[in-house]
């Protein structure tokens, strides 16, 4: 799909707040896939889906994780078919062991973008582009942090990401 029909698209299905903020996530994306030597037009297409999957379906109870997965259907009846792009949809909220850098890119994006304005997402943008594992470990923190108010706990597959990450940074040193 071109951008201009991913836009359009986005403004059809997507709430002004959550268009306005799916743009700046594909803004984000396209710097981060140009800082780490990845596919721009992959990213940007991975951000304008991500967060579609809030506002399709009949029920909208607890779409907090399922959306990423709804998004991702959608996506491929919009006919993506990139395997990278659908993976960077479908983790985008949680993580997981093995991430592709695309992936990673989407999920740093979403958290990072310049709507954000919890505490210590300054330092997140920071570090995205200087360590993108770093920045997802800074994610997962403030994640966990939050949660906790909220008597939550992680998801399984943000624990194993958060372990991976640890257990490759201990073995580059």
């Amino acid at each position: 799909m071109k951008e201009k029909e991913l836009r359009k698209l986005c403004r059809q299905i997507l709430s002004p707040e959550r268009y306005d903020h799916t743009l700046r996530v594909v803004d984000l994306s396209k710097l981060l896939a140009l800082r780490y030597g990845e596919d721009a037009r992959k990213a940007k297409t991975a951000a304008y889906f991500h967060d579609l999957g809030y506002f399709l379906g009949r029920s909208k109870k607890d779409r907090a994780l399922s959306h990423a997965k709804i998004s991702e259907r959608f996506a491929r009846k919009q006919g993506i078919t990139d395997s990278e792009v659908l993976e960077a949809i479908r983790v985008h909220t949680t993580g997981q062991r093995g991430m592709s850098t695309l992936a990673k890119i989407l999920f740093v994006a979403d958290a990072a973008e310049p709507g954000r304005t919890y505490p210590g997402v300054e330092q997140i943008r920071r570090e995205s582009f200087r360590s993108l594992d770093r920045a997802i470990l800074m994610i997962i923190k403030r994640t966990r942090e939050h949660l906790h108010t909220k008597k939550k706990r992680l998801s399984r597959k943000t624990v194993q990401l958060e372990k991976e990450l640890l257990k490759n940074m201990k073995e580059d040193h």
